[in-house]
């Protein structure tokens, strides 16, 4: 009679263990995807805001266009850091536009090199982002 019981109780006891896992990972989930669509209206939104205007950038004496894709996480980086550091630029998502698209193969045709992100930096290109390297290109291009 006391085997019985305690087995009933430890079954009992792993059955509730497993419903409340099964339970935590369902939050896990919902929260993990709530976080995900939260990220992506927020790149949505970047894509719209005062830095991407033609007249932000033409303020400055350097020109710079970016070549991005959404997912991207180094363009993601690049744009924050432009963003933080008040640099004006023009993003265009090679994805989401045909016309970028094309220029960004124009521009890539040469090099066999179709990375992203890709700078035009007053003309001069800058293939991927480190900030070391940005910084080098904008300087060089500011200084012709």
């Amino acid at each position: 009679m006391t085997a019985h019981f305690y087995r009933c109780y430890y079954q009992s006891f792993f059955y509730r263990r497993n419903v409340y896992d099964k339970y935590c990972h369902t939050k896990r989930f919902f929260i993990w995807l709530l976080s995900i669509l939260l990220m992506s209206t927020n790149l949505h939104a970047d894509n719209h805001n005062s830095h991407n205007s033609p007249a932000a950038a033409s303020s400055s004496t350097e020109r710079i266009e970016f070549y991005s894709t959404p997912w991207c996480r180094f363009c993601q980086q690049a744009r924050a850091y432009m963003q933080d550091n008040n640099i004006a630029f023009i993003e265009y998502d090679i994805e989401s536009s045909a016309e970028a698209n094309a220029r960004h193969k124009e521009l890539t045709a040469d090099s066999n090199m179709p990375a992203i992100p890709l700078f035009v930096i007053n003309g001069k290109l800058l293939y991927g982002f480190q900030i070391d390297r940005f910084e080098a290109a904008r300087l060089s291009a500011t200084a012709e």
